[in-house]
């Protein structure tokens, strides 16, 4: 009889084949390619590819190369003029940066490609201290391609360093309240103090602000506001003082109104007024939250009818069981504490922080949360925080927010975790209910659900990835409608740059989505590597776009070719920092002072006009040049006279400066020169005096002051003028 069975029933479940088909995704989802490898490709390795782009990022590598030149490294100076209105701790980086690597993007963007990379640590310390190891890995991963930490750790200004060290200290703070007594505790209270100094000193009193103010409404939320004092600590405080305390010393010392500049204007009046002219509505950050999770928002549906679709309870937990078990594992896991660490003390508050699982011998659904307790109101004080807070505030940017961002990513983590275990639970019941099926003969394959489309479901949830998928896929091809973006053709003359995001937005609407209908393995590791490609693949249309108008590049190559070392060179109602940074020429502004003002405030006026003229001054200057008597810009400048220019045949820059540029490495410099209009020496030959502008409405003033100018270069917005007598 047992032969007979034997006989008629069906082989055993190909375990092998299906442990094979899991293997891919777990490869994309293993802690080296999540913390090391993605985000060395991501956030180091690519930072060269997109050139320095105006006015930020090069305000924040010109800074750092005038410390480097003169040793100066207590006072900021842009255009060689004391610039206050942000702390050092990240020019300090830059510089040391520059030393190392060379004056060039890679160098000027590493420190916030760095502090990015932190984030994501981070990030996962969270999601393993509430859960685990694994979810700790998918928080990370979605912080790592979310779109705009993606953004703001690829450029060169002081928002994602922030944003690293008020995370840091926060977490710090919540740890120190959430560990076992003892000399380790006080480790983290110092590192509370210590990530603040940090802050601080990246971007003044909002890095002190924000931690304590968060960690005091978490302790309210949670009935232990007076924990807060618990805080306090003289030698925490020492730690704080030292070092912000010297800086601020020193800096009023060699700056008398850097006080009030600093604290007053800086904080206050930007936080209160519209001085800084950035006025949106209130609800401004809404949207830039929303879409700055890009693509994650577009797969909440998805994973929430697959939620709603689990009858049963995932069952086995894969790294912990009760309650205090996850609690327990995951705080060993951030504090490296030999023993469990209390989640807050009280039985009565510790909730599962873990997939749920079996419930009983009935084999009811466990009511267990998804989250504790401790983690929703830590990510809503968290992330409200800072929303309301520069919400309310009379300036905003939309990089202001990025501190905001790692809570819903650690919270996001878990989400998804849970929804592909349950997926991977129902895709394996299927399985054997599918041979028992067979085995016993009392129902058809499809009956028995083996080999039915497991996820099935609705078609609603595919909507978003599609629009999104559309959208993502619209952006990329635009500039091949826009005529100012048609004349540059496609990067390299070949589409291909084009159509690869196209293809990898695509991907990223089709391939999860049947994945997961399939109940397939990998659904949301295809999402997380599908639009890593598609960020990877985007970089160099980006390049390609945004450099003739969001660069100084373009301008620096036709200033090599056409304008004489020699030569006196205005910026006319612009400023582009990049020339400086790249040249090495000290180039006058004409009327247009701006975030300059209070640095070219504090010089004599005899200076003042030499370095940023006004109109009237600046005719007066060039006319002076040429009449023999030598302008007060020319004498900043070191110029010669024109005819001396014309008489040494000097039509690039001296041995000297080709050195210093070829020395700073940028790979965007070593393309040829854009020319249009005049040769190399008819720029040489035209006059001691040149002008940068952008638009053509300045072109159109200047050349009312000199008659006889003429334009000798454009890429169709910044034009390079010649200005003859």
């Amino acid at each position: 009889m047992d032969k007979i069975t034997a006989s008629i029933s069906p082989p055993p479940p190909p375990v092998s084949s299906a442990a094979a088909g899991e293997k891919w995704p777990a490869v994309f989802q293993c802690p080296f390619f999540v913390l090391m490898l993605l985000p060395l490709l991501l956030y180091v390795l690519s930072l060269p590819v997109l050139p320095l782009m105006e006015p930020d990022e090069t305000r924040y590598a010109l800074i750092p190369q005038y410390m480097n030149i003169t040793g100066d490294y207590v006072t900021p100076h842009l255009k060689e003029v004391a610039y206050l209105e942000k702390p050092p701790l990240a020019y300090w980086a830059t510089a040391v940066f520059f030393r190392l690597f060379g004056e060039n993007a890679f160098s000027a963007r590493l420190t916030a490609g760095l502090s990015a990379w932190g984030c994501l640590l981070l990030v996962y310390g969270m999601g393993r201290f509430f859960h685990d190891r694994k979810t700790g890995l998918y928080g990370a991963a979605i912080l790592s391609v979310s779109l705009l930490p993606f953004a703001l750790g690829r450029i060169n200004i002081l928002d994602m360093p922030l944003t690293f060290f008020v995370c840091l200290a926060i977490w710090c703070g919540f740890l120190f309240f959430h560990a076992p007594g003892g000399p380790g505790r006080n480790r983290w209270r110092y590192g509370f103090y210590g990530a603040c100094a940090l802050a601080f000193l990246t971007k003044g009193v909002i890095g002190v602000l924000f931690p304590p103010a968060i960690l005091l409404l978490y302790l309210l939320w949670m009935r232990r506001g007076w924990d807060i004092f618990r805080l306090f600590s003289p030698g925490g405080i020492v730690l704080f003082a030292l070092p912000v305390g010297a800086w601020l010393f020193l800096a009023q010392r060699a700056n008398p109104d850097f006080l009030w500049f600093f604290f007053i204007h800086e904080h206050f009046l930007r936080y209160t007024t519209q001085i800084h002219e950035r006025v949106e509505p209130f609800w401004y950050y809404l949207p830039v939250a929303f879409f700055g999770t890009t693509p994650w928002w577009a797969f909440l549906a998805p994973a929430a009818a697959s939620l709603r679709r689990a009858k049963k309870p995932s069952g086995k937990r894969e790294e912990s069981g009760e309650a205090g078990d996850a609690v327990n594992q995951g705080h060993g896991g951030v504090a490296g504490e030999a023993g469990a660490v209390s989640a807050l003390g009280a039985a009565d508050d510790m909730e599962d922080a873990a997939c749920p699982g079996s419930a009983g011998d009935a084999g009811r659904a466990s009511a267990q949360p998804l989250f504790s307790r401790q983690e929703i109101r830590l990510s809503a004080v968290w992330s409200g925080f800072i929303l309301l807070f520069f919400s309310l505030s009379s300036s905003k940017l939309a990089s202001y927010i990025a501190p905001a961002m790692l809570p819903p990513a650690a919270l996001l983590g878990h989400l998804f975790r849970v929804c592909e275990e349950r997926s991977g639970s129902r895709r394996e019941e299927r399985r054997t209910r599918g041979f028992d099926c067979l085995g016993s003969g009392a129902l058809p394959p499809s009956r028995c659900g083996g080999t039915t489309a497991g996820g099935g479901g609705p078609v609603w949830p595919l909507l978003p990835p599609l629009l999104q998928a559309l959208a993502l896929a619209g952006l990329t091809v635009v500039p091949l409608f826009l005529e100012e973006y048609r004349r540059l053709g496609p990067p390299g003359g070949c589409l291909l740059w084009l159509f690869l995001p196209v293809l990898f937005a695509a991907a990223l609407a089709i391939v999860p989505e049947m994945l997961r209908r399939r109940a397939k393995p990998g659904w949301f590791a295809s999402i997380y590597l599908l639009f890593a490609l598609y960020l990877g693949s985007l970089l160099m249309p980006l390049a390609h776009y945004l450099t003739p108008g969001k660069s100084a590049l373009d301008v620096v190559r036709a200033i090599r070719a056409h304008v004489p070392a020699t030569a006196v060179l205005y910026q006319y109602r612009t400023t582009m920092y990049g020339i400086d940074f790249y040249t090495g020429r000290k180039t006058p502004i004409v009327e247009d002072l701006g975030e300059l003002r209070f640095g070219a405030e504090q010089l004599a006026p005899a200076e003042r006009a030499r370095r940023f003229p006004t109109d009237g001054e600046f005719i007066r200057d060039v006319n002076a040049r040429w009449s023999g008597v030598g302008g007060a810009a020319a004498t900043a400048a070191g110029a010669t006279p024109p005819a001396a220019a014309v008489a040494s045949g000097v039509t690039a820059p001296p041995e000297v400066a080709a050195k210093k540029e070829t020395a700073r490495g940028d790979a965007h410099d070593t393309s040829p020169p854009a020319n249009r209009g005049a040769t190399a020496t008819e720029g040489a030959t035209g006059g001691a005096s040149f002008a940068v502008t952008e638009g053509r409405g300045n072109v159109a003033t200047l050349q009312r002051s000199f008659p006889a100018s003429r334009t000798i270069w454009d890429n169709g917005k910044f034009y390079l003028l010649s200005l003859p007598q």
